[in-house]
């Protein structure tokens, strides 16, 4: 069992299916070889920091996230953690 690392400063913008294939689709009718193309998004609906998909996965799991100083104190007390349903990160 290893702690889950999710640094707290990065963010990406991350598409729905349907935003991805809409991009698709107009990159092919529109597009000429080589162009690339770039969606226009709202960072306030598709910005996502790691951190925050890790707490939702550990979630979904159903374990808590649980924040420890360092990568030693993770990997000492994971049995101690997951034993009470938390997940070090």
């Amino acid at each position: 069992m290893q702690p889950i690392v999710a640094p707290n400063d990065i963010r990406r913008y991350f598409l729905t299916p349907q935003e991805s294939g809409e991009l698709f689709i107009m990159s092919c009718l529109l597009g000429e070889n080589r162009d690339i193309f770039f969606p226009k998004l709202n960072s306030d609906l598709h910005i996502t920091k790691f951190s925050d998909i890790a707490i939702r996965y550990l979630a979904d799991l159903g374990y808590e996230a649980f924040e420890c100083e360092s990568e030693d104190e993770a990997r000492q007390r994971a049995s101690e953690f997951i034993a009470n349903k938390k997940w070090p990160c």
